[in-house]
């Protein structure tokens, strides 16, 4: 129906409140495809979005090539601002359509204990 809410608790999350030290995508299958681009964000459970891009707006289809990787560079990654108060699913975003590619994605994150 078009709404972002297929996340559960069984996916994968960064906890509420963490400050994300660094992302990188390191690429297994080169991308191809009609996108010139992908973006990378944040979203809640319920598709809720806490930042489209915060993990990074734009990285080219160029840069994931076979066995590149990629240091993400979004407003919420190496900064002072935590994710805020939901936790984060992570959530790929091309600009267009991808026929390939396959990558693994490593977030370096420190969890705020209350």
């Amino acid at each position: 129906d078009g709404t972002l809410d297929g996340f559960s608790g069984n996916d994968i999350f960064i906890p509420a409140g963490s400050f994300i030290k660094e992302a990188t995508i390191v690429v297994e299958t080169a991308f191809a495809g009609a996108a010139t681009q992908v973006g990378i964000g944040l979203y809640e459970a319920d598709g809720t979005v806490i930042d489209a891009d915060g993990i990074d707006a734009a990285i080219t289809i160029g840069a994931l090539g076979s066995a590149r990787a990629v240091r993400c560079d979004g407003a919420l990654v190496g900064g002072t601002v935590t994710i805020g108060a939901d936790d984060a699913y992570v959530r790929v975003i091309p600009n267009g359509s991808l026929t390939a590619g396959k990558a693994r994605m490593f977030i370096e994150y420190l969890p705020v204990t209350v």
